[in-house]
């Protein structure tokens, strides 16, 4: 006999349903544990210049880095540029890892796509750099010429526990003269 409660269910069911419970719990944790809602403000005088050196470079890629580093930096957020190291620069989630900046205090890495890179090439791009640079991203859209909107509805939905960007924490978006705090 599996004896039941008074809704009739079965003992065996009752079991089922708690086996069930901690993984919602579970699931809820990890949730609210990988998705963080951070806000970041400027605390230091407007005008300012990252501390530590820029990366020297003509490649657009580089310039785009230095560029936001000052653009930030001006805006009174404390910036200190990275150094690249053979090895990592001990700041990366990975050992050999190298992340471009901390941004008052928080690490991040750097990416400006092309103008014409597509949503699923932008999106391939961040989920990498921020499993082995750095959950947090600022993502300098300058020169992209599709639509923000749409790249931004699309990182959204792929920013879930079981989605292609569930490492992301921070992402900054860099474009026209203002940041965008995605996640804010």
């Amino acid at each position: 006999d599996v004896g039941g409660d008074k809704n009739g269910t079965t003992q065996n069911e009752n079991v089922l349903q708690e086996k069930k419970r901690p993984r919602i719990i579970e699931a809820i944790l990890y949730i609210t544990n990988q998705i963080k809602w951070v806000d970041i403000h400027p605390s230091w005088p407007t005008g300012e210049n990252p501390s530590g050196e820029l990366k020297q470079s003509k490649k657009r890629g580089i310039q785009r880095q230095n560029e936001t580093m000052l653009f930030l930096a001006s805006l009174g957020y404390k910036v200190v540029a990275l150094k690249e190291i053979l090895g990592g620069n001990g700041y990366g989630l990975s050992p050999n890892a190298n992340p471009d900046c901390l941004v008052e205090g928080h690490v991040f890495e750097i990416y400006a796509p092309d103008a014409y890179t597509n949503i699923d090439g932008i999106i391939t791009k961040v989920n990498r750099k921020s499993q082995k640079q750095s959950p947090n991203i600022l993502l300098n859209l300058n020169d992209y010429q599709g639509d923000v909107n749409v790249l931004i509805s699309n990182i959204k939905r792929q920013r879930h526990p079981k989605g292609s960007l569930k490492h992301l924490g921070i992402l900054l978006i860099i474009l026209d003269g203002k940041i965008i705090n995605v996640f804010e």
